[in-house]
């Protein structure tokens, strides 16, 4: 038997006893930049020293593809905290895009995202791209980071990755970015009696691929709820801010159980038209299952570093999931 010297066996005790460095952040998904006394403790509390904000989506409207849903108030921004611009760009750009004109599109990208910074005097050191690309428009999107990474290298470039492009990366590709951001939700199909934000069975088809994604990334972990509206036996519609639905037209609405609801006569909400025998079924991660989450990501994260991005910072949000389980849950990746 070889013997171990006691610095060595020291030296082993200490590294396996290493625990993670976890930090967290949120993302910032309203249209309107502003924070509450409810937001702020949370940033606060869970020392998050940046916010990712949607600066504006990019779609197809009227033919031509446009920014849309511009961010307003983003001088209001804590100077405090590194802003890290996010935009979410639709697949179908891409598909309706030409490669000849793929150069256009980030340097227009990259103009408006500089010039929104500018006029709320902010500056950034990263930019997030938020794509669920397919593999038909993997090329143009791939080539649009590549672009828009040309245009500024000094820049740490960012995009969002989903769980299937985790499984999948040789059909789909891996961006050619600095960083990732797996999306940690949205995994089950809409229709269907399981929570399609977050459920165990479908976790477990993707976890044990997040281990051997080669490239860097963050997690992003929901905190947010949403309701999908079903007629005739399809969905037609995700609402957001539920409880405010809930509490405006409750005489409106019929509870079937605890999550699930009908409409007994039509009623329009936030421009959103709600027809009869609609029915409601609300959808939300409890903490148990977000807990449950993390564990299992914590034991096939190989990172010696990992940053968990709550999605999103929303005092609604932050009524249901409180600080102290928010720490819990940072907590289950050391």
């Amino acid at each position: 038997m070889i013997p171990i010297s006691f610095s060595a066996l020291l030296l082993a005790l200490l590294f396996s006893c290493t625990k993670r460095e976890t930090t967290a952040s949120f993302y910032y998904w309203q249209t309107n930049f502003s924070l509450n006394q409810i937001e702020k403790q949370a940033l606060s509390e869970l020392h998050c020293q940046e916010v990712y904000v949607r600066l504006f989506d990019i779609d197809i409207k009227n033919d031509s593809i446009v920014p849309l849903g511009v961010i307003k108030n983003l001088d209001s921004f804590p100077s405090n905290l590194q802003l890290i611009p996010v935009v979410f760009i639709t697949n179908r750009t891409f598909i309706e895009t030409k490669p000849e004109n793929i150069k256009h599109l980030a340097v227009n990208t990259h103009n408006k995202i500089t010039s929104l910074l500018k006029l709320a005097n902010k500056t950034c050191k990263k930019i997030q791209i938020d794509c669920d690309w397919s593999q038909g428009t993997k090329h143009n999107y791939f080539q649009f980071l590549k672009q828009f990474k040309a245009i500024d290298t000094n820049i740490i470039l960012s995009s969002t990755i989903r769980l299937h492009q985790v499984k999948y990366p040789t059909i789909t590709g891996i961006p050619p970015v600095d960083e990732g951001t797996i999306m940690y939700y949205n995994m089950g199909k809409l229709k269907g009696s399981e929570n399609s934000i977050y459920n165990s069975n479908d976790a477990n088809k993707y976890i044990e691929s997040i281990a051997y994604y080669p490239l860097k990334c963050n997690i992003a972990l929901p905190i947010f709820s949403w309701g999908k509206v079903e007629r005739e036996s399809k969905i037609i519609n995700l609402i957001n801010n539920t409880d405010s639905l809930l509490f405006e037209k409750k005489e409106q609405l019929l509870q079937l159980d605890s999550i699930t609801y009908k409409v007994k006569s039509s009623f329009l909400y936030k421009g959103i038209y709600f027809k009869e025998n609609d029915v409601m079924k609300m959808e939300q991660t409890s903490v148990d299952e977000l807990m449950l989450a993390a564990k299992g990501l914590a034991e096939n994260l190989k990172q010696d570093s990992i940053k968990i991005i709550f999605f999103d910072l929303n005092s609604t949000n932050l009524n249901y999931y409180s600080n102290e389980k928010l720490k819990d849950i940072l907590n289950a990746f050391n």
